[in-house]
């Protein structure tokens, strides 16, 4: 595999690992009910931003490929 390709392997991996840790807190963790509304509504944002990432970032890795 193209070292370049790698390199996008490895930030799908550690994107995804992200994504989950996220996801788990907001779905998961009362904490998360403890944030403001503010806080809340960025980090919700901040998760669909992540997984757009994740998926245009898939679609160059799975065309490299």
């Amino acid at each position: 595999m193209k070292e370049h390709v790698e390199r996008m392997k490895k930030e799908l991996d550690e994107l995804g690992d992200k994504i989950n840790k996220l996801g788990v807190f907001i779905y998961e963790n009362e904490k998360f009910d403890t944030l403001s509304p503010f806080e809340q509504v960025a980090m919700i944002k901040q998760l669909g931003f992540m997984q757009a990432y994740r998926d245009v970032l898939l679609e160059r890795f799975e065309h490299a490929k």
